[in-house]
């Protein structure tokens, strides 16, 4: 069910279940450093850190559409690109929506903010089993994301993933 006081930071009309990449971010409730701690310009992963890790790269092995690039796991985020296959040649037919049917997020299936919701639930429930705290919040509300239009920037998006750690205690 959407929410009428919130605004949406999507682009209106587009349809992000369609084949193409994607940049996103997805922070940490109240940006905690929970993830892990950047030690020498490089990230060591804590145990919340590591089932990110582990949920992330599982994301690929459930859901055939779906192709992962460069990600890093930062203490209070995860930077990542995504690409998101045409779904007729990933699943054999396209997906066929169910006439009445709305669903109670309305997330498409087989999109972006599908895919995000059950890698944010996934990690959530491991995390709180670790951390023996049924009611704990691990992400902040929503994700960034970006259309990536281009090689160019594709591998400006890459770079800039892949030199984030080292950068890490420039930030302000």
């Amino acid at each position: 069910m959407s929410n009428p006081g919130r605004c949406s930071i999507r682009l209106p009309g587009y349809d992000y279940s369609q084949p193409g990449a994607y940049f996103v971010m997805i922070c940490s409730y109240q940006k905690q450093h929970i993830f892990g701690q950047v030690i020498d310009q490089k990230i060591t992963l804590s145990v919340e850190g590591r089932i990110v890790q582990e949920e992330w790269l599982r994301t690929q092995d459930l859901r055939q559409e779906v192709i992962l690039d460069a990600f890093v796991i930062m203490p209070s985020h995860l930077h990542a690109i995504i690409f998101i296959r045409d779904q007729v040649r990933a699943h054999g037919h396209a997906p066929v929506p169910l006439p009445g049917h709305i669903p109670i997020l309305q997330r498409q299936p087989r999109s972006l903010g599908s895919l995000t919701a059950r890698f944010k639930g996934s990690v959530t429930r491991r995390v709180r089993k670790v951390r023996d705290n049924p009611l704990l919040c691990v992400w902040q509300r929503n994700y960034y994301e970006r259309i990536i239009r281009n090689e160019k920037e594709l591998n400006a998006i890459r770079r800039y993933i892949t030199e984030y750690p080292a950068r890490w205690e420039l930030r302000t």
